[in-house]
């Protein structure tokens, strides 16, 4: 998730002039391309072909014709050419010219869905998916095993031998399947995997892909593609719900580290002293910032770094998440009310104990 927003800002730094505008992609392909037509020609004719061209361009880039494409998308552009398109896990609406990305929204759709390996298993069979966006089926890696013999009798000898060369032969797949995840992994890093299959073949599959480096999860074994990816994104929010549930107690819980509130946020943040930052829900704050070094301000009249001038800033949470980001802090977006409430729905825990 942080790796796909810091690419965005990254692509956009030292640009004075960045167009985002993000999409809902719900509805048929026809619906789709008539709605980026139109939303093509308001923009270049309310700002310029600039902002119009990463729309034109979307068809080819998410493949809008062709099988599955995101729920939404986050298109930035700046008037020198640079141009980028996020696709995104839901639906998410929204247009704003200013002098950064608008990170926000991407980071609310962003925050419960890591990137992830998911492995479907067969006897036999493994399908290796990508998910972020969409789920994305990456490869399929077969190999014949016989099936275990479970009657006994006089050719118990023989079963025998069946049985121990069924072993041999899933647990050899199974070996070929993790080397190969870590080769996938090594071109394309995510986060964690996600396992299913049959109950005849996870014990061996949690064994085998359990010296991943990664953290492996399990699943309940998924009727279609579709019910996987549903599974999936059930699990990720489950377990993302409750994370946030954990560093929300110790930010409370911490007070050597413990930040909470708008004004002691913004204070770490401009120090670039914090090491996570919580968000509970997407809304307008306005503020200030610093006309020199960039700092910021919920309404002083002089920089508290440097001394400088102020000027209005008018979304001081997304300009407080794209600070910390920038200074290599985790920032978190919960969607949803937590116990930070209370203050200001804002907190976060520093590197260093204050």
């Amino acid at each position: 998730m942080a790796g796909r927003a810091m690419k965005v800002l990254e692509a956009f730094g030292g640009e004075d002039r960045v167009l985002t505008l993000y999409l809902p992609l719900g509805g048929d392909v026809k619906q789709r391309i008539a709605h980026l037509k139109t939303r093509s020609k308001k923009l270049a004719e309310e700002v310029g072909d600039w902002a119009s061209r990463p729309l034109e361009g979307l068809l080819e880039d998410l493949h809008l014709g062709e099988g599955r494409s995101p729920l939404g998308v986050g298109l930035f552009a700046s008037p020198s050419g640079r141009s980028l398109a996020l696709p995104l896990p839901s639906p998410v609406d929204g247009q704003v010219i200013s002098k950064r990305p608008w990170i926000l929204p991407a980071l609310e759709a962003l925050c419960p869905l890591l990137e992830a390996w998911v492995v479907w298993i067969h006897r036999g069979r493994g399908e290796i998916f990508r998910h972020h966006a969409v789920l994305e089926r990456v490869e399929e890696l077969s190999e014949e095993i016989p099936r275990k013999v479970r009657d006994a009798g006089f050719r118990g000898g023989e079963e025998r031998r069946l049985e121990r060369r069924a072993e041999t032969s899933l647990s050899k797949f199974l070996k070929d399947l993790a080397w190969r995840l870590r080769e996938l992994n090594a071109e394309r890093p995510a986060g964690e995997v996600w396992v299913t299959g049959s109950e005849e073949v996870m014990p061996e599959a949690l064994e085998a892909l359990g010296r991943f480096s990664l953290p492996v999860r399990s699943l309940k074994a998924p009727k279609s593609q579709e019910d996987l990816e549903r599974s999936v994104r059930e699990a990720m929010g489950a377990r993302f719900f409750q994370e946030a549930e954990d560093l929300v107690e110790r930010i409370l819980e911490s007070p050597g580290r413990s930040v909470l509130g708008l004004r002691q946020a913004i204070d770490q943040v401009n120090r670039r002293a914090l090491m996570s930052l919580v968000v509970e829900e997407r809304r307008t704050v306005r503020g200030v910032r610093c006309t020199s070094c960039g700092a910021l301000g919920l309404d002083e009249d002089q920089c508290p770094l440097c001394g400088s001038g102020m000027e209005e800033e008018t979304d001081l949470l997304d300009a407080m998440a794209h600070r910390a980001l920038l200074s290599g802090a985790e920032v978190l977006v919960l969607g949803r009310p937590s116990s930070l409430r209370e203050h200001e729905g804002v907190g976060g825990l520093t590197r260093l104990s204050r």
